[in-house]
């Protein structure tokens, strides 16, 4: 970790013992390494939380994109609807058929489409929100743990 060979350890081993003494030189000693511990425990700890942000945020992302497809898909099929409608109308005119078919079922299929979305976008924020909470939660959970080891 800090890279000290035999010479150097040695050397340090010599001054502790005549700082401290031989008295005390094991308790410090176990004193140094439990604060080593805890210090390498709140890195991976905080390792750890911003390896969970980051799923989240990835996640995050990935619903995103999703509810981009969704509404480029609703556009898509919104202007099939107006194409669709404007053929039967020529058509309609031109072999002067009154007013027996409609475009009743697109629409029918539109309002469904539109309901699914509408549907789709209040679970997403649903777990949008989960996910936020849950990583407030585990923020929150973090910090005291954090601070725990730190008294």
């Amino acid at each position: 970790m800090f890279d000290l060979g035999f010479s150097e350890i040695l050397f340090i081993a010599i001054i502790a013992l005549l700082f401290i003494g031989p008295d005390k030189l094991p308790e410090t000693l176990k004193t140094i390494a439990r604060t080593i511990g805890k210090i390498k425990r709140s890195f991976e700890d905080v390792k750890e939380s911003v390896n969970n942000e980051l799923r989240v945020s990835e996640l995050r992302e990935e619903v995103l994109s999703y509810k981009r497809e969704l509404e480029k898909a609703k556009e898509d099929l919104s202007a099939f609807k107006n194409v669709a409608a404007k053929e039967i109308n020529e058509i309609k005119e031109s072999v002067n058929i009154k007013k027996e078919f409609e475009p009743k079922d697109i629409n029918d299929d539109l309002e469904e489409l539109e309901r699914a979305e509408k549907e789709f976008d209040k679970d997403l924020n649903k777990k949008i929100d989960l996910a936020n909470e849950a990583t407030k939660h585990l923020t929150q959970m973090e910090f005291k743990h954090l601070k725990k080891e730190a008294n």
